[in-house]
């Protein structure tokens, strides 16, 4: 199942509300979050990219290496439960064609103060939730034809 968390990712004066993959494979010194080209269109991103953009490579499951277009220290990102809401961390977008949900870099992950109890089963906490606490992942959203 993995664990998926709502997110609200704001840039250029545009917003979106959508699940997010927690990736803890998906390593990364700074916060990082990978948008699929629709969500980086509606948030301003893309087609035009913004100053500062960069072609990188990333190395996906298979072996398979792609590119990605980083925009540095591009979209502020929160985490939107049911009862509460994270602070928003600002962190740089990659636009990957072909992926189809929005996924959060391990870092990322810590700094919006997420914890993974159960990956499997979906369970998670904030850092800060009392230590029973259990919440369970958003559902999957796929962005390939919105």
């Amino acid at each position: 199942m993995g664990v998926r968390v709502r997110v609200r990712i704001r840039a250029v004066g545009k917003e979106v509300e959508t699940s997010a993959l927690v990736n803890t494979g998906f390593e990364s010194n700074l916060p990082e979050v990978i948008l699929p080209t629709p969500v980086a269109e509606r948030l301003g991103l893309y087609p035009e990219f913004k100053p500062g953009t960069r072609a990188e490579e990333y190395s996906v499951v298979g072996g398979e290496t792609i590119v990605g277009y980083m925009v540095p220290a591009s979209v502020h990102i929160q985490v939107v439960a049911e009862d509460v809401e994270s602070s928003p961390i600002l962190a740089s977008a990659t636009i990957l064609h072909g992926e189809e949900e929005v996924i959060i870099s391990d870092k990322l992950a810590e700094d919006l103060e997420i914890v993974v109890l159960a990956p499997a089963s979906g369970l998670w906490r904030f850092r800060w939730d009392p230590s029973g606490l259990k919440r369970p992942s958003a559902p999957k959203e796929r962005w390939s034809g919105k």
